[in-house]
């Protein structure tokens, strides 16, 4: 009998975790919880009521903008219906897009296949079930991913101007949605665009432009913006909601590590925030200078994925529908880049999942210790640390094994 291949066993797995992933999400919060949201806080704008409440589990903190915008939408149209159209489109460009990537000139030697594509979304999707929590939430965010990350390859993929000037525009439109999308001015400038000047000039429109929304509507409507920026706060500070960026990890869980499980903010915010800015401007430099100048440099596409993932990960309010599609892109980075190595991408996978597949799936009665691990996200770092290290020691070694048959063959 033929053993099962370890990409065989990971699917196996997948399709396991599945229905435990959308149980787990569904007892906690129901189906479509963001998108209920939306459509709640348009029904308060609507009838004259706060639509930026503090009091309620689920909060909306986007800019007014936002708000208005979804209220005119409603007005025309049913605002879940539109939005559900909306994530269909993203999903469906980004699949073109990848497949345009597929058939392009620099995946010649097919180191990435659809069957591939298909493969690593549905690891993602219950990876830690990052992307099972995103699709049931019905949340704006990863789809706003999915456009951006179209939209580049697009720009890639072309190389004219008519594209170029669209992914800038999402840029601007996504960043008043969620200001970090601010961070994709970058990816012309980390992967060596063509048209440097014409990225370098919608770079500094984008950037004038959000400052002008942002500072105008101040002045226009103070109170509304004033009620956007309570909310945010709150949510973001007194719920500590900031995800599980550098800055989420070392003001929420710093203190769980060193103070036995006490949630405690042992640095002042500033500090944190200049460590956040510090690891990120080092992961950048990484990139930049030893990625690209020495052996990606003609990999243009292959640089996008994994600038993506850099981007994103920096974002100092990072959640779930973040990592998401990022991950999409790091595991097809790592399929271009490595022989792909599924034992490691299950072990990964295995220990993302870990809370899950004791309590849920064997139901065994564990009790976590408090603090940082009983937290679902932690998990999933662990899980994508294995990987990133696994692959790039992986890497190493065949590239050793390459250079030694070449110097095997010379000296014969």
């Amino acid at each position: 009998m033929k053993k099962p291949s370890s990409k065989s066993i990971i699917i196996i797995i997948a399709l396991i975790l599945l229905p435990f992933y959308v149980r787990h999400w569904m007892k906690q919060y129901g189906l479509l919880w963001d998108l209920s949201t939306y459509t709640r806080v348009v029904l308060d704008y609507q009838n004259g009521f706060l639509p930026y409440r503090t009091d309620l589990n689920l909060n909306f903190i986007y800019h007014p903008l936002v708000l208005q915008s979804f209220y005119y939408i409603n007005e025309f149209f049913s605002l879940t219906a539109f939005l559900l159209l909306f994530y269909t489109i993203s999903l469906v460009w980004f699949s073109y897009e990848i497949n345009a990537f597929i058939l392009s000139k620099e995946n010649t030697n097919k180191q990435i296949t659809r069957n591939d594509i298909i493969f690593y979304s549905t690891v993602t999707v219950v990876f830690g079930g990052i992307g099972v929590c995103s699709l049931l939430a019905g949340n704006i965010t990863p789809f706003l991913h999915f456009y951006l990350i179209a939209s580049f390859l697009r720009v890639l993929r072309k190389q004219d101007i008519f594209s170029i000037i669209l992914s800038f525009f999402f840029i601007l439109i996504f960043s008043v949605i969620k200001p970090y999308f601010l961070l994709y001015i970058l990816i012309p400038f980390l992967i060596n665009y063509d048209k440097r000047k014409l990225c370098t000039l919608s770079s500094v429109m984008v950037l004038i432009l959000w400052i002008t929304i942002f500072g105008c509507y101040y002045f226009i409507n103070n109170e509304e913006f004033t009620q956007f920026w309570v909310a945010l706060k709150h949510q973001s500070i007194h719920k500590n909601d900031v995800g599980y960026s550098f800055y989420g990890i070392l003001r929420n869980d710093l203190g769980l590590i060193f103070f036995e499980g006490v949630s405690k903010n042992i640095l002042n915010d500033l500090v944190n925030l200049m460590i956040h800015i510090s690891i990120s401007c080092i992961l950048l430099f990484w990139f930049k200078s030893r990625i690209i100048k020495k052996d990606l440099q003609n990999l243009i596409t292959t640089n996008f994925f994994l600038a993506y993932f850099v981007l994103t990960i920096i974002n100092p309010r990072l959640k779930e529908y973040d990592v998401f599609p990022a991950t999409i892109c790091l595991f097809i980075y790592f399929n271009t880049k490595s022989y792909a190595n599924y034992k490691i991408l299950l072990t990964g996978l295995l220990i993302s999942s870990i809370q899950l597949i004791l309590k849920d799936i064997l139901q065994l009665k564990i009790d976590f210790p408090s603090g940082i691990l009983r937290k679902e996200y932690f998990y999933q770092i662990i899980g994508l640390i294995v990987i990133g290290l696994g692959y790039y020691f992986s890497n190493l070694i065949n590239r050793k094994k390459i250079k030694d048959n070449q110097g095997f063959q010379n000296s014969d």
